[in-house]
């Protein structure tokens, strides 16, 4: 769940900060932000504000098998991290989702197995 309300300590003592429109649409989701090196409650606030604006939405990541359909296709199939390629959303319909991370495992047989890591990104 996405955090829509701070509890922020700061040189100064505590402060709340909170996200209207996130606490509207999931209710209140609350977290404990240390700031305690921040100076003034302007700075502390301002910065508690950044960090809630960058989780307050709800953060989607997606994990795939590659299965190869032919030799060519081997050991994946011409994408690399940081690409986008199209992966079926919840509705089916594919949308362009980038490429996060490439890894690849052996079993005791020799076969070599990918997986990929997608969208870790807030949607």
């Amino acid at each position: 769940m996405p955090a829509n309300a701070l509890l922020v300590r700061w040189v100064g003592g505590w402060l709340e900060v909170t996200h209207p429109p996130a606490i509207t649409t999931y209710g209140r989701r609350e977290a404990f932000l240390d700031l305690s090196a921040q100076q003034s409650e302007y700075e502390a606030r301002r910065l508690a504000e950044a960090q809630l604006v960058a989780v307050a939405g709800v953060r989607t990541a997606t994990a795939v098998d590659v299965a190869p359909v032919g030799p060519a296709d081997l050991p994946f199939v011409a994408y690399g991290t940081g690409d986008y390629v199209g992966v079926p959303n919840w509705a089916g319909t594919a949308q362009a989702t980038r490429v996060v991370a490439l890894a690849g495992a052996v079993d005791d047989n020799g076969q070599v197995t990918f997986s990929v890591d997608l969208s870790d990104q807030v949607t």
